[in-house]
């Protein structure tokens, strides 16, 4: 199995500032996780879709349950954001 895990976690949002806003809640929840490296909030490669804005982050690590439990409860914490928000284990494209 690979070393490391990631997750690539993408928020849209009507504009880029909101978009950005949102994933830096998300992304404050989760640095509280020691174990965890986040990456990130930075506007998608495709920033933009259908005017609809979109902001990633990744979340590295190597205890993929962690990941996925911090994950889960960063979103848990910001249940408004839940419809607008992917979550990809261990993508292959991050495009």
């Amino acid at each position: 199995p690979p070393a490391m895990s990631l997750i690539n976690v993408l928020v849209k949002g009507r504009t880029i500032d909101r978009a950005m806003a949102e994933a830096g809640a998300l992304v404050a929840h989760l640095r509280s996780h020691a174990r965890l490296k986040v990456l990130g909030p930075a506007p998608a490669v495709m920033a933009k879709i259908k005017d609809e804005y979109r902001a990633q982050f990744f979340v590295k690590g190597r205890d993929r349950r962690a990941m996925r439990e911090a994950v889960l409860a960063a979103l848990a914490a910001h249940p408004e954001l839940r419809k607008r928000t992917t979550v990809d284990v261990d993508p292959v494209s991050v495009v």
